[in-house]
């Protein structure tokens, strides 16, 4: 007998029977051949994977070749050959008006499901095609596809599918689901992409006529109901679910079963899971109530992330049901209609730690167990619980309740807790912290405590949970750069890049802090340091302070006054202060000097003395027949006191830019102005001086400007400043000019208010040179540290002609920037070990990456090179790139040149 090749690659559903020769399935769109052995004489017909008969046939002629009609010349090939290629004809279907996706009605043999609303089919003549929406659903279309290559339909389809050439356009019939009532919104079971229902309208739903359409009324819980839609659009609902289902037409109520939650005996609220409604926890005060379709795997959560060990069902009828292993949670009462959840008591024992506990997985009042007593809980069965040690810390456990209400723990934490029935002990582990070499005393953070300071003048003891996140405040509103972790086997760890002021041996936590030197040898008052404890720069002294690095250091200057001044200590033991303080402070790695502004104070005009109250003042009372002059740090409210037994009192506030204020006013004045302030003549004050200007906003401009020439280049910040000459020069364009129009920029309102007390200088730019007829026009160009912007002021002659702000990269770095980062990095103790010997060269960088710290600050990228040869190029071999607004070494690495 001839062997036939079969090859049905091409079709849409391959897999096919030859049944007169009972030849079995045969997929012919393997990489393989498929071949069948046919007796000659016989017409053959292929059976499709749906049991279909084509509607042609082949024949095998005596000479074992193939033949069929030659209508079938579209989709066969092979006549006069042994290989029978079936190729098909398309059929394009259109099924985007349904909510339900088709798959063809098959016998299970290979045919994969249709998941598309549009798509094209392969298909060879046949009658009773059918496509459906399966998933026991029996909605369904029929058609016949003809030996033309024409879709063909049958008279009960026309209501909501047409046929046009070879395409079929199924419009199904639309039909309103009404939920209102429901307090979950429903998920039309196998429907894809239709996604859940809004319970707070009517939707719609387009859908094959048909029976067996099912919801789901949340995440893995299926509703126990059914209904069908007729193909004239009426909705089909079985008397066994009249009991909460209703249909009117084309309109499903779903009334649902009204149940009771009743959770008072819990120590906690329940979310209900199974139920997607708005995600709202019952709060355990009240009996609450939920409207809900017959289903079963309804459940709760205890709290966030933690999944109760429970469900129960609500049945066609309204009643709750649970099932017997969770009878010792819950109980159902009210005539069937009450869910009561009893939980199980469990008891926590935390009498050895420093520490009360909030409970997690549990959504409760977010109130601490307090650790002097054992505690009791009424919880439902669930894995997961955890508690935090304090705030934004979890502890590094957890534990679960059975059904039978016992407290389960996994034995990795059998260190520090125990299990027994009921009850959990938790022991935690004893810790030592240090801080014998600070200044300060340390309060315990993510620990919630009794909120007392650990004095430093012995070793502290802590027992705590095992977690990650611990810390410390050096004093009340500072948080400490620094955390530690406790692990599960009582091992303190500590992140390497806190070795250089921490150590761990054993159980003890070493903190030793980093070394600051505070100079306030300029001040006629002591610095009170903000900590904890009596930690003071003496005046015209100095002192030297251990510090946790961190951010916000202060001092206080007077009584109940705290300068407007801090300071801030990084890991490696770099004093940091903010740009706006540098017209009074300076930092040099970790040396803090404070030298103030000195201020006249003239009371003169007043027929009594002055009593300064400013701490370790030793100047003694200001007599009022002469001026006298004292250095503070900024503050705002300083008293000077009548000494004549009035209670008179002046209050003096110097802003951290120099300039003073007085109050009150009146006939009795006090005069307080900064020593040596400027006074600068406008053209629009017609040479009258009106504007006072201090100098502490020209104090660094010397060093900004004066470089040793010395040290070659790049340019060096000189260690000392001389004094800055201001005067007019008729000739040329000098230093004093650059004071000058500096000055006259700084007074103009508009520049005030753009530089709110802080500012750069990056240069003054001649435009126009002066001569008789025009004045001198020059460009100001100033940065402010704290917005970014770059401030330009075009003067002419001594008045402000324009004030533009640009962005921070429209402007090519200055000297004074360029020394200012090539200084830090000198400086560093990380980064100048790499850089001994080398060049360095410096040019400006805005970072425009959204995603780092440094987006849009003025960086200096800072390149070091072996030194310089004016016959070889040299390569950079370290590179650092410095954040100038934050005066902070952004990255920095070694170039594979080096």
């Amino acid at each position: 007998m001839p062997e036939i090749e079969i090859d049905t690659s091409q079709l849409t559903y391959p897999v096919i029977e030859i049944p007169e020769a009972d030849s079995g399935p045969i997929d012919g769109s393997r990489a393989t051949q498929s071949i069948v052995t046919l007796p000659t004489g016989t017409d053959y017909h292929l059976q499709l994977d749906n049991g279909l008969i084509s509607d042609f046939s082949f024949a095998v002629t005596e000479e074992g070749t193939l033949d069929f009609a030659e209508a079938c010349d579209s989709f066969l090939h092979g006549r006069g050959g042994r290989r029978l290629t079936v190729r098909g004809m398309p059929v394009q279907i259109d099924a985007s008006a349904l909510d339900y996706p088709l798959r063809p009605q098959t016998t299970g043999l290979l045919s994969p499901p249709i998941s598309d609303h549009t798509y094209e089919l392969s298909l060879v003549p046949a009658s009773g095609y059918r496509l459906g929406t399966g998933d026991g659903i029996s909605g369904y279309i029929d058609f016949d596809f003809s030996l033309e290559g024409y879709v063909e339909l049958g008279p009960e389809t026309v209501e909501f599918a047409t046929a046009e050439g070879n395409t079929l356009t199924i419009l199904g019939v639309t039909i309103n689901i009404d939920g209102r009532a429901l307090s979950h919104d429903l998920l039309p079971l196998n429907a894809a992409g239709a996604g859940y229902l809004p319970r707070a309208t009517v939707n719609q739903l387009t859908v094959l006529p048909g029976n067996g359409y099912m919801f789901q009324s949340g995440p893995g819980v299926v509703a126990d109901f059914r209904y069908g839609v007729a193909p004239d659009g009426t909705v089909l609902v079985d008397p066994a679910f009249t009991g909460f289902a209703s249909a009117a037409g084309s309109t499903l109520k779903l009334k649902g079963h009204t149940i009771n939650i009743d959770g008072r005996k819990l120590s906690h609220d329940v979310l209900p899971l199974g139920i997607a409604g708005e995600g709202k926890f019952l709060p355990r005060a009240t009996v609450n109530q939920l409207t809900v379709l017959p289903a079963k795997g309804y459940n709760f959560q205890p709290g966030l992330g933690t999944v109760a060990d429970f469900s129960y069902g609500v049945t066609r009828d309204g009643k709750v049901s649970v099932d017997p292993p969770h009878t010792g949670t819950a109980s159902v009462s009210g005539g069937g209609g009450t869910l009561k959840l009893h939980g199980h008591l469990i008891n926590i024992d935390g009498r050895k730690l420093s520490h009360d506990l909030l409970p997690l997985g549990l959504a409760g009042d977010g109130k601490f167990l307090p650790r002097d007593t054992v505690n009791q809980l009424t919880v439902l069965p669930a894995n997961g619980y955890g508690f935090q040690p304090g705030s934004g810390v979890i502890a590094d456990f957890w534990y679960g309740i059975n059904r039978q209400g016992q407290v389960l723990t996994d034995p990795v934490y059998d260190g520090f807790t125990s299990a027994s029935g009921h009850v959990l002990k938790i022991r935690g582990y004893t810790i030592n912290v240090d801080g014998r070499q600070l200044s300060h005393d340390l309060l315990p953070l993510g620990i919630q405590g009794d909120g007392e300071f650990l004095p430093r003048n012995r070793v502290n003891q802590l027992t705590i949970i095992p977690a990650s996140g611990y810390g410390f405040q050096p004093t009340k509103g500072i948080v400490a750069d620094f955390d530690y972790r406790l692990t599960v086997h009582g091992d303190v760890e500590v992140h390497p890049r806190y070795g250089g002021f921490t150590s761990v041996q054993d159980s003890t936590l070493t903190i030793a802090g980093n070394p600051v030197e505070v100079d306030a040898k300029a001040l006629s008052h002591d610095l009170l340091l903000n900590v904890t404890g009596n930690e003071v720069v003496p005046a015209g002294g100095s002192e030297d302070f251990r510090l946790l690095p961190a951010k916000g250091y202060s001092f206080f200057s007077a009584s109940g006054i705290l300068a407007n001044f801090s300071f801030g200590l990084d890991v490696t033991g770099l004093v940091l202060i903010d740009p706006r303080y540098t017209g009074f402070s300076r930092a040099d790695r970790s040396k803090l000097r404070i030298s103030g502004y000195t201020i006249i104070v003239d009371g003169t005009s007043l027929s009594f003395d002055l009593r300064p109250l400013l701490l370790g003042w030793t100047g003694g009372d200001l007599s009022h027949t002469t001026t006298h002059e004292m250095t503070l740090i900024p503050g705002a409210g300083y008293v000077f006191l009548a000494t004549d037994g009035s209670s008179r009192e002046f209050q003096v506030t110097l802003e951290i830019d120099g300039s003073v204020s007085v109050s009150p006013t009146g006939p009795d004045v006090l005069l307080v102005k900064l020593k040596g302030a400027i006074v600068v003549a406008t053209a629009t004050t017609a040479g009258t001086p009106t504007t006072v200007v201090p100098p502490a906003i020209l104090s660094n401009l010397p060093d900004q400007l004066r470089f040793d020439s010395t040290t070659g280049w790049p340019p060096r910040l000189p260690s000392t400043s001389g004094a800055v000459d201001v005067r007019p020069s008729p000739v040329s364009f000098n230093f004093s000019d650059w004071t000058h129009y500096l000055t006259v920029a700084l007074a103009h309102p508009e520049v005030k208010s753009l530089l709110q007390g802080s500012f750069v200088w990056l240069g003054c730019h001649l435009l126009g040179t002066r001569n008789p007829t025009n004045p001198m026009q020059v460009l100001v160009c100033l940065r402010n540290p704290s917005t970014g912007q770059i401030i330009d002021v075009r003067i002419s002659g001594n008045s402000v002609e324009s004030v533009t702000t640009k962005e921070p990269w429209e402007h090519p770095e200055s000297p004074s920037e360029m020394a200012a980062a090539i200084d830090m990095v000198k400086n560093h103790p990380e980064h100048a070990p790499h850089i001994v010997g080398l060049q360095a060269h410096a040019i400006v960088r805005v970072p425009n990456d959204p995603k780092i710290a440094s987006y849009r600050h003025r960086c200096m990228y800072v390149m070091f090179t072996k030194p310089e040869d004016p016959h070889v190029e040299r390569l950079v071999c370290y590179a650092v790139l410095v954040d100038l607004d934050t005066q902070t070494i952004v990255a920095a690495r070694s170039t594979p040149c080096s």
